[in-house]
């Protein structure tokens, strides 16, 4: 008589309910921490578990979901920075509700070492495979005791200087690098030290199919049509459009209320009629943002700087607010 086949060879291997069920405790902190319904955390809990079958993300698969949100970057060093982080007990694989609450806060990264020489900093911009970007026109100088101008960044590729903001009023939002020809992709921002008082200096961000559900068909034309100047330095002017449409259908941004004020003439300016809406619709935006961050020392925001504006309010002139700033051009990302 021949040997029986086991029943489960030809069947799925039991799966563990500790990983593939959803409580509804689960669901109400999940809910706390994101800004998700619980309809759509089980939504996202359905697509969690065809990704990972058990309930249990391993490195591998985490590092290919990144690989495909990046498909051009090297993400490896950021995949292994990140799992690490949400892996709190050392498990070797993330389970839905580590995985949901990082994904929602993917732009936020909490508790980068702040002490390591910019190490973890440098290491986390490289992972996305392109090249520094740095505006030499930034006045950075060593810090001086007793300075009017406020110290906002510190520059992680030469830790012996800084680059400081003229103001500590608001900002307006805008994209970096507009007036580059090939602006940044990345924009990074490591908080070293926050505002002294709670709600300063908050980081404001929207994205830019949120601000064009705002405008017309028309006005979202001219912005992509019109040639704008943007000043390059020494006398030159790069003229290019607001708005860009890509290849798969996306639209990228480049936006500087102040350079185009200075660029173009208050009388130019005042009457471009689709700018002034596109400025109108993002101050109603700031009044009340969708996403504003407080960061705390630590925390490490991540912005795709042609796809989200960012802006900030002001803060305390006395504030000992400290970020670093990086810039990276990843052209395909």
């Amino acid at each position: 008589m021949g040997h029986q086949k086991s029943k489960l060879s030809n069947e799925q291997q039991p799966i563990e309910k500790e990983f593939t069920a959803l409580t509804f405790s689960q669901i109400q902190y999940i809910c706390r921490h994101t800004n998700l319904i619980d309809n759509e955390v089980c939504r996202r809990h359905d697509q969690f578990l065809k990704i990972s079958k058990d309930g249990r993300l391993m490195k591998e698969q985490f590092t290919s979901i990144l690989q495909e949100i990046w498909p051009t970057g090297n993400v490896h060093n950021f995949s292994n920075y990140l799992f690490n982080l949400c892996d709190k007990g050392q498990k070797g694989f993330l389970e839905f509700t580590e995985f949901i609450i990082l994904n929602c806060q993917l732009n936020n990264v909490k508790n980068v070492p702040i002490d390591d020489d910019n190490a973890s900093y440098l290491s986390i911009a490289k992972a996305f495979g392109g090249e520094f970007h740095r505006d030499l026109r930034m006045p950075s100088r060593a810090m001086e005791a007793d300075s009017v101008i406020y110290r906002v960044e510190e520059d992680p590729l030469n830790t012996d200087e800084y680059a400081y903001s003229a103001t500590n009023a608001h900002f307006p939002l805008h994209t970096d690098c507009a007036h580059f020809l090939y602006p940044a992709q990345v924009m990074m921002l490591l908080c070293c030290q926050p505002s002294i008082n709670d709600g300063d200096g908050k980081s404001i961000l929207t994205n830019v199919d949120d601000v064009l559900k705002m405008l017309t068909e028309q006005q979202i034309s001219d912005l992509a049509t019109s040639q704008f100047p943007w000043w390059q330095g020494a006398n030159q002017q790069v003229r290019a459009p607001i708005l860009t449409k890509t290849a798969e259908g996306h639209w990228w941004i480049r936006f500087n209320q102040a350079t185009l004020r200075r660029e173009m003439g208050e009388d130019e300016f005042a009457k471009a009629s689709a700018l002034q809406s596109l400025i109108h619709v993002l101050n109603k935006i700031e009044v009340n943002p969708s996403h504003s961050i407080s960061l705390a020392s630590g925390d490490l925001l991540i912005v795709h700087n042609q796809r989200v504006l960012h802006g900030r309010t002001a803060f305390t002139s006395k504030s000992s607010r400290l970020l670093k700033r990086i810039r990276v051009r990843v052209p395909d990302l």
